[in-house]
């Protein structure tokens, strides 16, 4: 992956630049490893990814196509689900079972597949070759659930969440959120809580309700709730004018504790740009981060997306970052640069990440889904085609989420459905449209192919699209080192925050009920908006939106210089500033 330099007036900037240039001939990162398409005849999708002990690959899906793949695959249950297993590699299918309608997948601490199968979850055996178990009638359609280190199964259904035994039966507590829309679940791996996010219809007449407000609860062993974020009714957002839509859609933690929250907002005036405890004051931790506030007061866009990592008192967001897109070719570093209306359509869209990952070297590394641009630096494929169906997006954040080091589009794919990370390779997947009949809007021609991009790969399973209306696509892809990529990963006690080869995190992120990013798009904020004058976000060379332009690309860098250069030590002052993983203390630089 070539280097990014941000030309900000930092010190040590243009050292890095200088030390990064000596040790160009460092091994590089691989990128992208392998690509395919994976369906049949019929309508097909991609709904989860997990990534095994000894790094191969299970997929959950759907289709209505005979076979998948050239596969028919062994029927367990009756219905138009898939599990299957690929090879490490990802070029080699190496079981394929039928079972009912399948949604998000993890994995058991044994790497046994389990799946969301409309009300219940299943769990398979290791080799796909039968149903251990079904669990518990939830009443729902399970929207979310995660696995405890001791198997424990943490599960949203409706607007309830539940704590399941690991035989997904025992049922250990049930509790009503009484919310609207409760999306997404967590477990904490060092206090063993449960936490839950979603947003709620937070309507109030007066300023153009109603509209929805985010909130992320924390639960004991017992059920018990004990603190929560945000969850503001209408009112006390009203009051700041910050009824734009805005909501959390997945929660994940690190095997350390790091604590991680994406979701999205449709315009500026939005709660997620507060203190969560003060909706009077603008959120230091978006200060300086790549796309700061997400310039308040803008209007009329579809669901830009929001990153950020919770402290560990749970009180507030440590750092956090607004990820916009644009329709521009070649957008500025912050998208409040650019004019909400140039006549060409140039205005913020749904774009952004909905899974995110702390890689060994301490970056973040995130997937998601666009509606039609996304900024591209240093990208994977500059010139990578559009296409209906939100395209799969993948970017490169540094640790403190104020620099875009990579960003990317994906050829040849629709929405992202799910993604998982493990010893420094990303694995994203989702579906596909049929875009073969595919016209470029007028203006954009240069911006968008008229046909669909095959997916680059060396051996695919399915190099061409294979019919219906969709097809499953998968993507894997290297974002640290050749050396930690190509080695089975091991778990990693720190959560793969070690510098150097260290394992990655053994965690993986199945995919929400609602599908990827993009689905909860919103129409205009419906009133009101801060100036933009009132962020407390510094300009600097972007023109004022908080974070730092890239620089000229020298194409011979590689990531592993950079790491080399300056990384590395970022990485060694991150884990000398932590206290006791068992504590999650950590500190600001």
């Amino acid at each position: 992956m070539p280097v990014v330099l941000s030309f900000s007036p930092l010190r040590g900037k243009w050292l890095a630049a200088l030390l990064a240039f000596s040790f160009s001939g460092a091994a590089q990162a691989a990128g992208v490893s392998a690509a395919s398409y994976l369906g049949g005849s019929g309508d097909d999708e991609l709904t989860g990814v997990a990534i095994g002990s000894d790094g191969s690959i299970f997929l959950s899906g759907n289709s209505t196509s005979a076979m998948l793949s050239g596969a028919a695959g062994a029927t367990l249950k009756p219905g138009g689900g898939f599990v299957a297993k690929l090879n490490a590699a990802g070029t080699k299918l190496l079981w394929l079972s039928r079972i009912e309608a399948a949604a998000a997948l993890k994995l058991s601490p044994a790497d046994e597949p389990l799946v969301v199968t409309g009300h219940h979850l299943t769990k398979l055996s290791a080799d796909g070759t039968k149903v251990v178990w079904t669990g518990a009638d939830t009443g729902a359609d399970i929207a979310a659930f995660d696995v405890a280190t001791g198997g424990d199964l943490a599960v949203v259904s409706g607007n309830d969440v539940f704590r399941f035994a690991a035989d997904g039966t025992t049922q250990k507590f049930r509790i009503k959120t009484d919310r609207s829309n409760a999306v997404a679940v967590a477990f904490d791996p060092m206090s063993g809580d449960v936490f839950a996010s979603g947003d709620q219809n937070a309507g109030y007449g007066t300023c153009g309700g109603p509209w929805r407000s985010p909130f992320i609860f924390r639960y004991d062993a017992a059920g018990a709730r004990t603190a929560k974020l945000y969850d503001y009714p209408g009112q006390a957002a009203c009051d700041q004018k910050l009824a734009a839509d805005s909501f959390f859609t997945r929660l994940r933690f690190e095997a350390n504790g790091e604590f991680w929250v994406t979701g999205g907002a449709d315009g500026g005036n939005t709660v997620l740009g507060r203190v969560a405890t003060d909706l009077s004051k603008d959120n230091p931790a978006l200060v300086g981060a790549c796309f700061a506030s997400a310039c308040y007061g803008w209007k009329g866009a579809a669901a830009p997306r929001f990153v950020a990592h919770v402290n560990a008192g749970f009180t507030d967001f440590e750092r956090a970052t607004f990820i916009v897109g644009h329709f521009n070719k070649q957008p500025a570093g912050c998208s409040c640069d650019v004019p909400q209306d140039d006549g060409k359509g140039a205005r913020p869209n749904s774009a952004g990440l909905d899974f995110v990952f702390r890689t060994s070297t301490g970056d973040v590394v995130g997937a998601g889904s666009a509606g039609w641009h996304f900024p591209v630096v240093n990208a994977w494929y500059p010139a990578a085609a559009y296409s209906p169906g939100y395209p799969a997006v993948v970017s490169l954040l540094d640790g403190e989420l104020k620099t875009m080091k990579m960003a990317t589009l994906l050829p040849g794919t629709g929405s992202t459905k799910a993604a998982a990370y493990r010893g420094g390779r990303l694995v994203v997947v989702g579906s596909s449209p049929d875009n073969s009949a595919f016209v470029a809007p007028a203006g954009q021609e240069a911006q968008a192919a008229a046909t669909i991009t095959a997916l680059p790969a060396a051996t695919p399973l399915q190099a061409k699209f294979g019919g219906g209306k969709s097809d499953g696509f998968l993507y894997i892809a290297c974002v640290t080192t050749d050396q930690e990529c190509g080695a089975p990963p091991q778990t990693e006690p720190s959560g793969g925050t070690a510098t150097g080869g260290g394992a990655g995190a053994p965690n993986t992120a199945g995919a929400s009920a609602n599908g990827g990013s993009g689905t909860n798009a919103a129409g205009a904020s419906p009133s009101g908006g801060n100036d933009a004058t009132t962020t407390t976000a510094k300009p600097d060379d972007a023109g004022g939106c908080g974070c730092s332009m890239p620089g000229k690309t020298a194409p011979g860098w590689s990531c592993a210089s950079l790491l080399a250069a300056c990384g590395l030590s970022r990485s060694r002052r991150y884990l000398r500033r932590k206290s006791s993983a068992a504590k999650r203390v950590y500190s600001s630089r």
